[in-house]
Order: structure tokens, then sequence, then C-alpha cells
């Protein structure tokens, strides 16, 4: 019951009353009904695929704090390369009265104020500096990293999900022709039974086939509807919670996707404000690309060609020689 209560992020002492949940013959899916029904081929499952991978990225609270750490860190960069070139700026101001009379008498008292402005720009502290940039980027680089790796394992638990939910639903339908069958071969041997055609051991072995079919389509209806809360708990989102209008939402957000020829999610749909502030930090840690270096190529000698009079001259000239 704790265990259920950490999954549904609910209050841990919740109680909760359990009714027998069976998946009759109108197959109902307990999740999305009219769009899973209007899933016939392959592709359209496909897609559906693409767009729970595309949920769980962008309602995941895992890379929502990473994208917030990134934006911070991306401040703190930017602070230090200003500070890297900026000066320290000091103020100060004072006022002083300054007698040069008798303590008693205040005649010959002078008042004087002073105002100064300081500038100074630590000439020895720039490998310090360059060292706390470079420091911070390697930061911000392996918070990137990070979250790259994040968004993978998102990915791979949610495909998981998707994958097992997949070859969930079918069992169902093969574990219900088997319990049909068992049923069957059942009353085949108790009609045979009773007419003395069969053992009592044939009819104990009908009656145990029959049980053991019937504890397997309930596991598979309950490994189904485990698979369909897996789903929803990848991609952040789940039904039993939702108000009408945000299933009203979901759902059409998710027609859109079917009916689309896309096979990926662009990468503009899932950003905001906060990731392009995190990229923005990622690219400012990133070293710029250093300039293409050019290598001199070695002067090759062409051989020169020699005119026939020239050569004939040549080998007389040789000859002479």
């Amino acid at each position: 019951m704790v265990e259920l209560n950490r999954i549904l992020g609910e209050p841990l002492g919740s109680q909760w009353n359990f009714t027998d949940i069976r998946l009759l013959d109108d197959d109902d899916y307990y999740f999305l009904d009219a769009q899973m029904k209007s899933m016939t081929t392959q592709e359209q499952f496909q897609r559906f695929g693409v767009f729970m991978r595309w949920q769980a990225v962008k309602n995941s609270p895992e890379l929502a704090s990473f994208d917030h750490l990134l934006g911070a860190q991306g401040e703190i960069l930017s602070q230090k390369q200003r500070r890297y070139y900026l000066p320290e700026i000091a103020a100060t101001a004072g006022a002083e009265r300054v007698g040069s009379g008798s303590e008693l008498s205040g005649t010959d008292a002078e008042n004087q104020l002073g105002i100064g402005i300081q500038l100074s720009f630590p000439l020895f502290e720039g490998g310090r500096r360059k060292a706390d940039i470079l420091r911070q980027q390697a930061s911000i680089r392996q918070l990137a990293a990070q979250r790259i790796r994040a968004v993978q394992q998102i990915e791979q638990r949610t495909l998981t999900a998707y994958n097992n939910l997949g070859a969930a639903h079918p069992n169902i339908l093969l574990s219900r022709r088997a319990l049909t069958s068992a049923q069957k071969n059942y009353n085949a041997v108790l009609d045979k039974y009773s007419q003395g055609g069969a053992s009592v051991l044939d009819l104990l072995d009908a009656q145990s086939a029959l049980v053991g079919q019937t504890q397997q389509e309930a596991n598979a209806v309950y490994a189904y509807l485990t698979q369909v809360h897996a789903l929803q708990r990848s991609i952040a989102w789940f039904e039993f919670n939702k108000t009408p209008s945000q299933k009203a939402q979901f759902e059409a957000l998710m027609e859109r996707s079917l009916a689309s020829e896309q096979r990926t999610v662009p990468a503009h749909q899932i950003s905001n404000e906060v990731q392009i502030r995190a990229q923005a930090a990622i690219d400012a840690a990133l070293p710029a690309p250093e300039p293409p270096t050019i290598t001199p190529s070695k002067k090759v000698m062409t051989p020169t060609v020699v005119p026939p009079q020239k050569r004939r001259f040549f080998e007389r000239f040789r000859r002479k020689r």
C-alpha cells in the first residue's frame, strides 16, 4: 500500500478500496479509450510511441530541474566573464573639523569634506580569474552531459513501457482464446465423464487446466493495467487525477500527433524560455572553434619538357666531353 501511494504521488498513509477490474469483450483500454481503439495500423502505433517520448521529455521534472540549474550556472558564467574585464570601483567620503585656536573657542575652526573614487584593476589576478571561468565552463559542460544522459534514461523508460504495453494488450486476447478452449475442453470431458467415457483423472486434469487458464487470463489483464500506469508514470501524466478539460486537451494533442506524417518531434516544439537559457549557457561554456591550421605543402618539382633540338645539342655536347 505504501509503495502504491509513493508511485501515485499520494500521501503514504492513504487507504484504498480495491475492486476487481476485468477487460470484457468490448476491449476497454482504460487509457485514452477512443484514441487507443482508433489505432489499427503499426504506423499509427509507432507515431503513438513518438508522441509518448515527446510527452516524457516535455513533462519531466528532472529535465526542468536541469534546465533551471543550467540557466543559473549560465548567469554565473556571464558574471565571471564580465568581472574579467571590469575594474573594481570604490567610493569614499569623509568629513572632518579642524580647530587651530583654543579648545573653548571655535572661531578658527575649519570644516574639511573629502570625496574620493578609486579604480583598481588586479593585473596579477588574471590567471585566477581565467581559471574561475574555465572551472565554471567545465561545470556547465558536466551538467549538460548529465542532462543528455537524463534524456536518454527518460526515453528508455518510456520506450520500455510503450513496448510492454504493445505486447500486453494482445496477450489478453490470446489468453481469452486459451480460456475459451479450456472451458470447451472441460465441458466435453465433463459430458464424457457423466456418460462413463472418461475417468475422474481426466476430469481433474481438464478442471486444473481450466483453473490455470483462468488465472493466466486474470494475470494478463493486470499485467496490461500495470503497463498502462507505468507508461503514464514515464510521461508524468496520470489520467485519474486530470480534469475533463485537461484530458480533452491531451487527447486533441495526441490526435494531431497521430494524424501527422512526421516520425520525429521537432526540437522547437519542446523548447521554452528556460531551455533556451540553458542552451545558451551550454553554448557559452563550449570552447570557441579553433581556426583550421594550414600546413605548408612541399614544393613539387615538375619535370620540364626539353625540345628535340636542345636534346640533340645536349647529346652532342656530352659526346664531345
